[in-house]
């Protein structure tokens, strides 16, 4: 009987790129897209599910319930995270998204706090970070298991977020890292940055648009 070596699923070196190394952080632009949204199609790469190569939409009101956000803050979207849990016997990956409503008042309340914290299904969102290389500037959350508001995850304080609603959302998955990502043509094709970009643009100005 062959044996096969523990490390053979790891494919690829861990070094640094030095090129393109990283830059953390999230640029404060987001998307909420709801699950179940049944005009939205996500289309993922063949080889590798966890890239997610286009997300179309169809109708005149394809994209009315997406939610944009714009958090502009010196550390925005502040709490997110990811970290692996292997409570129920397998390793999976909590993941958390924090996010401001810079807006207060009882519309506000009526019409986004509460159907955010009411979402049976939740949500899946697509996150814009501060690197600009690779297939990971625009992270996808929820996935596979939609982004849900905590038990405790609505909070507003007039000290010490201005008055602002802080929206705290998580989700559990068995992808530790899933991204939104276009790429060029031709027989080597590599992430298009640009064309990616556009895209989410597209998604993120929807809300606006409709």
């Amino acid at each position: 009987m062959a044996i096969t070596s523990c490390l053979s699923a790891v494919s690829k070196s861990i070094a640094p790129n030095c090129t393109h190394p990283i830059v953390g952080g999230y640029t404060g632009r987001a998307v909420l897209i709801p699950v179940g949204e049944p005009t939205i199609a996500f289309t993922q790469q063949a080889n590798n599910p966890r890239i997610i190569t286009d997300i179309a939409a169809s109708g005149d009101d394809d994209m009315a319930n997406i939610i944009g956000i714009e958090n502009y803050y010196i550390t925005p979207m502040e709490n997110s995270a990811k970290q692996s849990n292997g409570d129920n016997g397998a390793i999976a990956y909590t993941k958390t998204v924090s996010f401001h409503i810079p807006l207060r008042g009882a519309d506000v309340s009526k019409n986004i706090v509460e159907p955010l914290a009411k979402s049976a299904l939740g949500y899946i969102a697509v996150l814009e970070k501060k690197d600009k290389a690779g297939d990971g500037s625009f992270e996808i959350v929820g996935f596979l298991s939609g982004l849900k508001v905590n038990a405790d995850g609505v909070a507003q304080s007039e000290a010490t977020s201005n008055g602002d609603t802080v929206i705290t959302m998580s989700c559990t998955e068995s992808w530790f890292e899933a991204v939104f990502c276009k790429f060029t043509s031709g027989a080597s094709p590599v992430a298009d940055y640009a064309t990616t970009l556009a895209a989410f643009n597209t998604l993120y100005n929807a809300p606006m648009a409709n």
